[in-house]
């Protein structure tokens, strides 16, 4: 058995739903994205637990069709590099509508 939550997904009116396994790092990261709301996030905002963020990003563009854009945002590293980082940010209204328990 493996925990899943079912996401809903509004655009124009129309709802759409899909589902996605409660622990894994896709879900983590669209919660996060979620919770975050237009501030968005970044890679380094979830190093501690998360690795190759744009892969999971790439995921749920591609996999579940959700609308995330990338902001450039310009930073100094700390031996004055001038480089950027993206932060991306959730644009479409989705939520979690339930988690549900698979093979009950």
């Amino acid at each position: 058995m493996s925990e899943r939550s079912l996401y809903q997904v509004k655009e124009c009116g129309e709802s759409r739903t899909f589902t996605l396994t409660a622990k894994s790092q896709t879900a983590k990261v669209l919660n996060h994205l979620i919770a975050n709301g237009e501030h968005g996030v970044t890679a380094q905002e979830v190093s501690s637990w998360l690795l190759r963020m744009s892969e999971y990003i790439r995921r749920l563009r591609a996999d579940y069709g959700l609308h995330i854009v990338t902001v450039k945002e310009e930073h100094t590293d700390p031996w004055g590099k001038q480089g950027w980082h993206g932060r991306y940010i959730l644009k479409d209204a989705v939520r979690m509508a339930c988690n549900e328990v698979e093979g009950i």
